[in-house]
């Protein structure tokens, strides 16, 4: 009785899923986004694709072959606080660049390798959004704790 309670949340679980997922898709890149902003952080700007759902920001980049110079994915959380990333599905090392909810640098994780699974990454202190970016990126533009990022509307 128990396994078959089980299979049914899992079969409900994937259906529920599945009514977002195709209407949130890129259909060039398969990623599940919801938008894309200009982020300009330092003396460069980064085309982000907007992950502010449960769902895009579980995804992230997860099963892409790579990323683009200039390109990544801004992670809007719905409240401040601590939160974990990891390299699950990942095919490439990124940056993760940490910022409060003044839209001030607070940290970054750099060069971090999909080998690095399962281990996660976090904040120092509380964050309201994260930028992730190709590897070697906060060193390539200099990029600074205290440094304020800016979103184009």
């Amino acid at each position: 009785m128990k396994k078959g309670i089980y299979i049914l949340i899992f079969f409900g679980v994937l259906t529920a899923a599945g009514l977002w997922y195709p209407f949130s898709r890129n259909q060039n890149t398969g990623t599940v986004f919801s938008d894309l902003k200009k982020i300009s952080i330092h003396d460069t700007t980064v085309i982000a694709e907007i992950a502010n759902t449960h769902a895009t920001r579980a995804k992230g980049l997860s099963q892409r072959p790579s990323l683009e110079e200039n390109t990544g994915m801004f992670f809007i959380f719905p409240e401040p606080g601590i939160y974990m990333f990891w390299m699950k599905d990942m095919h490439f090392p990124i940056d993760i660049v940490w910022i409060d909810k003044s839209y001030m640098v607070i940290g970054f994780t750099e060069n971090i390798s999909p080998e690095s699974y399962p281990k996660t990454f976090s904040p120092k202190t509380s964050i309201l959004y994260a930028l992730e970016v190709p590897a070697s990126f906060v060193q390539k533009h200099n990029i600074s704790i205290g440094e304020t990022i800016y979103i184009a509307e």
